[in-house]
């Protein structure tokens, strides 16, 4: 479709919904965006996509930053079509790709930062995902309850990237750890290098004015841990970011995010108890009430190519049972 034509497609779906009441929020949450494709993380997005989302947003958007969007609602000032840009995780296209893009469209991203990846170089994942892409053996043997799988071809090493993860996921850290350490023994063990950021990449990034908000340290799923297990967690990555950056850190975002399954209110708790502003999952919706969602504020990613689709998808979110 013509740009020229999107663009007023847009803006006339934007007229016809003016009565979308102020003191709402809409916060997107992304992941990876590569500049190159790289065919073991196919779900992270290319970087014009990526690019051609912010200046739509840019364009048709009130964009602010996670803070802006909290001070406003709280004043009641928050307003209409309003969008926050939320990046999970921590890798280093975090700094190479992403903020170049926000910071020349004038957009403040909150970052949230898996703090084990600043030490070890990449996380759980990335452990399971760089051995299995690197290794020459032909076979998995020893992982799991799971019989022979094979890994010869690309498309069998990403079969298995998938499966091993998929059941890794929800085991506590000491368990996760023990399967990846096995896993390391069997396959040849490989360095992770250069696929997170690093403490001048987020030094660089707070000055550039983005948000950073924590993420757990090792990435666990918080339900399945002891509540003792999930302060540590919370905590070590607050301070550590703290100590990075010379500023407090406000913000804290769910890993996996869906309230029920993989945190409830328990860990609600714990961000009040630490000092944290705010804590978001990836529960879809919009941010309608702060008193209600301080902690547990929802995300919701259009992920539509076409620039109109996305654009349309986002407005219909702004929609709630209480606009009639």
């Amino acid at each position: 479709m013509n740009n020229l034509i999107e663009s007023w497609l847009i803006k006339l779906c934007l007229m016809v919904g003016l009565n979308n009441k102020k003191n709402k929020a809409t916060i997107l949450n992304f992941h990876r965006v590569m500049s190159n494709r790289d065919i073991f993380y196919s779900d992270a997005l290319e970087l014009n996509l990526f690019r051609k989302k912010m200046l739509l947003l840019v364009k048709h958007f009130n964009v602010v930053s996670l803070s802006e969007a909290i001070k406003l609602m709280e004043a009641g000032e928050l307003p209409p079509y309003s969008v926050v840009v939320t990046i999970d995780d921590g890798y280093q296209d975090c700094y190479t790709t992403i903020t170049p893009v926000l910071d020349e469209l004038g957009i403040k991203g909150a970052f949230f930062v898996a703090t084990e990846g600043i030490e070890l170089g990449g996380l759980w994942k990335d452990r399971v995902v760089e051995t299995i892409r690197n290794t020459n053996k032909q076979t998995i043997n020893s992982l799991l309850d799971l019989k022979s799988v094979a890994i010869n071809t690309i498309d069998e090493k990403k079969a298995a990237i998938a499966l091993i993860c998929k059941k890794l996921k929800y085991l506590t850290i000491e368990a996760r750890e023990h399967q990846i350490d096995m896993l390391c023994a069997e396959l040849g063990l490989v360095e992770l290098t250069e696929l997170f950021l690093t403490r001048e990449n987020l030094q660089a990034m707070h000055t550039a004015g983005m948000e950073i908000g924590a993420h757990t340290h090792k990435h666990p799923i918080l339900q399945v841990e002891t509540i003792e297990c999930a302060v540590r967690e919370i905590k070590m990555s607050k301070e550590i970011l703290e100590e990075i950056i010379g500023s407090k850190v406000e913000h804290f975002a769910f890993p996996n995010g869906k309230y029920g399954l993989d945190y409830d209110c328990r860990h609600l708790k714990i961000l009040g108890n630490l000092g944290f502003n705010s804590g978001l999952s990836t529960n879809w919706g919009v941010l309608t009430d702060i008193s209600e969602q301080r902690f547990n504020m929802p995300r919701f990613t259009p992920w539509d190519k076409s620039g109109l689709l996305f654009s349309l998808r986002l407005l219909n979110n702004f929609r709630n049972k209480d606009d009639g």
